[in-house]
């Protein structure tokens, strides 16, 4: 099966076009903790529509959120 990483603007652009169903569907998509952060915990404080779709795809589980390790220069 493949695997998608999403970053903020691809994300938001899937679920405003409504494609995010079908590729939540047929792939693993997975976002990180800091897109979750960005999209849904500060989206929904400014009571955008795509955080709100965003949280229930991650609620029902079939969106992943991965904790990244911090890069150490």
């Amino acid at each position: 099966m493949s695997i998608f990483v999403l970053d903020s603007d691809g994300l938001i652009k899937l679920v405003k076009s409504s494609i995010i169903e079908q590729l939540l569907k047929r792939f693993s998509c997975f976002i990180s903790s800091e897109v979750y952060e960005e999209v849904v915990i500060r989206g929904k404080e400014k009571l955008y529509e795509d955080a709100f779709i965003i949280e229930k795809h991650v609620r029902a589980d079939i969106l992943k959120v991965m904790k990244t390790k911090e890069n150490q220069h």
